[in-house]
């Protein structure tokens, strides 16, 4: 019977030590204060409520504390998936419906049944194929797309698609003078102004 009870709990944990214990908790508050705001984000970007990012953000964490074989491994939503979802299922149904999120649940239980069935076959190595400058440049290109696509929220310029050329094919750049909102950007030039000078 504890031979059963042993292995239900994390090797991690049978070897913690408690002198770790303050500063794991500080850790774990400042990770817990950065984390709340970027999971939110993600699940918008992922064009799904805010609420799923918090699942996204706690579910994962307490699955891999208990399963996982590292006590620093970082796990969560990650800006690239958020993107990669978002593309992947824009064709298939409106953002913020029902059915949308129906389908990005069923999307991340396809994409962890795929991992957990690599992981056993242990296909590691397959990423060994994959060079330093594709992933780079992956990353890089996601970060380009990210920041696109968030411009409409800063410029009040209707941008919408799912990469990068249909963002600039839809943004409207040559508006009239007459449609451009003086207090709109009075207000971001503002905030901008002040942020500068407080820092």
């Amino acid at each position: 019977m504890s031979s059963i009870v042993a292995r239900l709990i994390p090797a991690w944990l049978r070897q913690y030590q408690l002198s770790a214990l303050p500063t794991d908790l500080v850790a774990g508050i400042v990770v817990g204060v950065l984390v709340i705001p970027q999971s939110l984000g993600y699940a918008v970007l992922a064009g799904l409520p805010p609420v799923y990012g918090l699942y996204a953000a706690i579910v994962p964490v307490l699955v891999y504390a208990w399963l996982g074989s590292s006590n620093v491994q970082a796990v969560g939503p990650v800006a690239i998936t958020a993107i990669m979802t978002a593309s992947g299922l824009l064709p298939y149904a409106e953002q913020g419906t029902e059915q949308y999120a129906l389908m990005a649940s069923l999307l991340a239980l396809m994409v962890g049944a795929l991992l957990w069935v690599a992981g056993r076959l242990k296909l590691g190595w397959i990423m060994q194929f994959i060079s330093r400058g594709v992933s780079a440049g992956f990353v890089s290109g996601a970060a380009v797309l990210i920041f696109v696509s968030q411009l409409k929220y800063l410029t009040d310029i209707p941008v919408t698609g799912n990469s990068l050329i249909g963002y600039l094919s839809t943004a409207t750049l040559c508006q009239p003078a007459a449609s451009i909102n003086l207090s709109y950007w009075c207000d971001r030039i503002c905030a901008i102004g002040c942020q500068s000078l407080c820092k």
